[in-house]
């Protein structure tokens, strides 16, 4: 077909359609289209819906888990498994209180007891910390429950775990710091205090990490006393003043890092500072003025060996000396100096701490 042809073709076609027509099949397609296209998304919208439908929700989830924990067949991996899963889901507060709703405290509980397992221990007493930690709800159910969950954790904090005695020590922790009076009342009544400076004594050798728990547990008990927020003692009497400060000068003498050392001390100034003749007795009866002298003349050592208390120029005249070593030693001996620097300042601070503890015990029995 020529040019011609399909030029006389066309003409036609234009004379002999409708407009009107094409246009309405023309918006007929639209249509088809826009429906086939809403069909396909409504079908992917409901497949998604399903998908989510069929997915577990967090409460069924925990009672899964919980299943686990209460069923005789479960193997020791299971439940540990399941704890792991539960110490997860227990993190936001109103899952934490789903746990006494759902019965998940009492097998917690009985796993606190299994002592030859002591991984279950350990697993049992991180969810239980995780889910006391600022719900005040979850550790009045736990006590009125359970009174005798607070001497398990006890227990198990000065067991030769570290993994379980790491995690009952916050758990411990957890409760104890609660706004909750029955969690002390407890706390106390189960000689508490007595059993953390025991853990703190040289014969428990427990983990440093463990005791750092221990004394900064201690130390809070005696700020939340003294500033009046603690209504289930109003006082600590002689005994318990006794066992806080034994705690502090154990931890002092024995930690081997500054941090130990650091919250030992704060333990003691604040004993001295909130509690006053109480708190300066009980500390003279252990004897803390030689175990204070005896430590600040450790740590003044140790801040002479890091270049003094001056302003610095020690540490600097070392990493001067450091760079005219081997050049591919320059930068390594550059982290050291701020390394040492660091560690100067904090070392610095103890002592500083250490002395004005001392200060604080000397001025007291002068005013006697």
């Amino acid at each position: 077909m020529d040019a011609k042809e399909m030029e006389s073709l066309l003409h036609w076609a234009i004379e002999h359609s409708d407009p009107d027509k094409l246009r309405e099949q023309a918006e007929v397609a639209r249509r088809d289209e826009a429906v086939k296209d809403f069909v396909e998304r409504k079908k992917r919208v409901q497949e998604l819906s399903d998908i989510v439908s069929q997915q577990p929700s967090e409460a069924q989830l925990m009672m899964d888990n919980i299943a686990v924990l209460t069923d005789a067949g479960s193997s020791a991996a299971d439940k540990g498994q399941a704890l792991g899963n539960l110490q997860v889901l227990v993190e936001p507060i109103d899952n934490a209180n789903d746990l006494k709703v759902l019965g998940g405290l009492p097998p917690l509980v009985d796993l606190l007891q299994q002592q030859q397992q002591p991984e279950l221990q350990e697993g049992a007493a991180y969810v239980l910390g995780t889910a006391a930690s600022n719900n005040a709800k979850l550790v009045e159910a736990l006590l009125q429950q359970h009174p005798g969950a607070m001497q398990q954790l006890l227990q198990i904090a000065a067991s030769k775990h570290e993994g379980a005695a790491n995690k009952a020590m916050y758990a411990l922790g957890s409760i104890v710091r609660s706004p909750v009076a029955l969690a002390r009342s407890q706390f106390y009544a189960q000689a508490g205090l007595g059993q953390l400076q025991a853990l703190l004594g040289q014969a428990a050798g427990a983990p440093l990490r463990v005791k750092a728990k221990a004394i900064n547990l201690i130390a809070d008990l005696i700020e939340m006393t003294a500033n009046g927020d603690d209504e289930s003692l109003e006082t600590w009497d002689e005994k318990v003043m006794s066992q806080c400060a034994a705690a502090a000068l154990d931890m002092l003498g024995q930690a081997e890092e500054l941090d130990g050392k650091e919250k030992a001390l704060a333990a003691m100034r604040l004993l001295l500072l909130r509690r006053g003749a109480a708190g300066r007795a009980a500390l003279e009866d252990e004897g803390a003025e030689a175990v204070l002298r005896e430590a600040l003349t450790e740590l003044d050592l140790l801040v002479d060996g890091l270049g003094g208390y001056g302003d610095g120029e020690g540490g600097e005249g070392q990493a001067g000396g450091q760079q005219q070593q081997q050049q591919q030693q320059q930068e390594e001996g550059e982290e050291q100096e701020a390394s040492d620097k660091d560690r100067r300042m904090y070392a610095t601070y103890v002592a500083h701490l250490c002395a004005d503890v001392l200060h604080h015990l000397s001025i007291q029995h002068a005013e006697l």
